[in-house]
């Protein structure tokens, strides 16, 4: 294991958390880590979280995180203009906010899905939660920008020498996905739209409720599915009751994708509002720009220079 001396200004730092939310999103997305972000000069880490874009000891981010994956250039490059690009966004504050859950929601719906009894309440519930998210990152004049979506921006405007092409292979799905089958139901046009509260609290609350709520049921969910045979770190209470049907899955989907075309700055399509709203869901995970943690960590113009291991549950606890 490595430490953060050998981490350089320009590096790209990538992070494994300790919350069921993080752990939807390594097993979802097929990866090791779940949050990326820049190092920069002076011992800091360059990141966007949900109270925005912000400067952050890089010693206090890896001792946060079960692990850190530092990542560098392949080819030798002058990292100033990357640099720049994160200092434009940190010291202009910019709207920009992190929501973790969005990446799991989108993940849940253009991902194949294991089957397990607790699937559809998790997918709605997770739904229905982003959704609420999304309006509060509205309704307090932010825009949605997604960690790995940070570090690929910052890379973009550096120039063309610095840019991180996706790979869209590695990222097509092999199997039928929930966004599949809705874009498939005859009666799509009549599924709705889900209520979302009329004062939203700001976002980083929002986030911060909402993926507390949702922990329970994540973990019931990837354990039940198969996807992990473990603890992700919180309780696996009972996944909740209730049968979640058809109509029910469409219209939280339909919500979701209504919200995230003011929330990400894009213009809805026209025609059938409920087929628009699949279809802005659809344009997003298919935009080369948009990216996740595993496509950074798998993208071929970096390469792995350390890992270093943040400390264990147990010396977290040792006063």
């Amino acid at each position: 294991m490595g430490s953060i001396e050998e981490i350089e200004p320009g590096d790209v730092v990538l992070m494994r958390s300790r919350t069921a939310l993080s752990a939807a999103v390594r097993l979802l997305d097929g990866a090791e880590v779940d949050f990326a972000a820049l190092a920069l000069e002076d011992g800091m880490v360059g990141e966007v979280v949900g109270v925005g874009p912000r400067r952050f000891p890089l010693a206090k981010a890896v001792a946060a995180h079960e692990d850190t994956i530092i990542l560098r250039a392949v080819r030798p490059v002058d990292p100033t203009p990357v640099l720049h690009a994160a200092k434009g966004y940190i010291d202009a504050a910019a709207p920009f906010v992190q929501q973790q859950l969005v990446l799991v929601a989108l993940l849940t719906l253009t991902r194949p899905l294991p089957p397990a009894p607790s699937r559809r309440r998790l997918v709605r519930a997770v739904l229905d939660h982003t959704t609420a998210t999304l309006h509060s990152v509205v309704a307090h004049g932010r825009q949605l920008m997604l960690c790995p979506e940070f570090v690929a921006h910052c890379h973009r405007e550096a120039g063309e020498t610095y840019r991180l092409h996706a790979d869209p292979a590695r990222r097509r799905a092999t199997g039928s996905t929930l966004l599949d089958w809705a874009l498939a139901q005859p009666a799509l046009s009549a599924a709705g739209s889900v209520p979302v509260a009329a004062e939203p609290t700001d976002p980083a609350t929002a986030h911060r409720e909402a993926a507390t709520t949702l922990a329970p049921l994540i973990s019931h969910y990837l354990i039940e599915s198969g996807l992990t045979t473990g603890s992700v770190g919180v309780s696996t209470a009972a996944a909740g009751e209730g049968m979640v049907t058809d109509e029910d899955l469409l219209r939280s989907m339909v919500s979701f994708g209504t919200a995230l075309a003011p929330a990400t700055g894009r213009q809805e399509e026209g025609g059938d509002a409920s087929r628009a709203a699949l279809g802005m869901i659809h344009t997003l995970a298919a935009d080369p720009h948009f990216v996740t943690p595993g496509d950074i960590h798998r993208n071929s113009a970096l390469r792995e220079v350390t890992r270093i291991q943040g400390p264990t549950e147990r010396s977290r606890r040792s006063p």
